[in-house]
């Protein structure tokens, strides 16, 4: 929760102070992927009502996220299951007004893998692998497809290094 608001500080901060976040980028470990073959895609959309407010509609948006999100880890050939196993992505946005004719939405974007751990009597959900970016787009650009691509693509990145021992090709941030 820590990360997640300062991801979302930084996102703000940036968007306020008139600098652009595009392609900040914090990444994991892959290794904690060694092994897995199935998740359970969960999304969680933090939504700026001002976004709604200045033509954004929060439901299309999530469906387009999850619908990229789920599609992509399929295409990744990732079993798409409970299996005990969460992937999270997660998008917390903010609007701002540039000027009366301009404005832009920051954002940051997790995709972070929970899965429980310890002894079977003292079992607790950790977050085992994460990866983090931060960015702004104009507000006739917020589509959500690009996210949910982001966020399997980043999973599928680390997954198949961690598991086939390859070297894909990097991924860009969110734009």
């Amino acid at each position: 929760m820590r990360l997640t608001r300062t991801l979302i500080g930084i996102a703000v901060a940036a968007c306020l102070f008139g600098q652009s976040a595009d392609g900040q980028v914090f990444a994991a470990d892959e290794t904690a992927l060694a092994g897995i073959s199935a998740v359970d895609p969960k999304l969680l959309v933090t939504w700026d009502a001002q976004i709604t407010a200045n033509g954004g509609r929060e439901s299309q948006y999530t469906m387009n996220v999850m619908d990229a999100f789920e599609l992509g880890l399929l295409r990744a050939g990732v079993t798409v299951s409970g299996d005990g196993r969460f992937l999270r992505c997660s998008v917390q946005l903010q609007y701002r007004e540039i000027s009366t004719s301009s404005s832009i939405v920051a954002y940051s974007v997790s995709t972070n893998l929970h899965e429980l751990i310890g002894a079977p009597e003292q079992m607790q959900w950790a977050i085992t692998w994460d990866v983090n970016a931060l960015g702004t787009v104009g507000i006739d650009e917020l589509d959500g497809a690009s996210v949910g691509r982001w966020c399997a693509e980043t999973f599928e990145l680390d997954w198949r290094r961690a598991n086939q021992g390859g070297r894909g090709l990097a991924v860009e941030p969110v734009q």
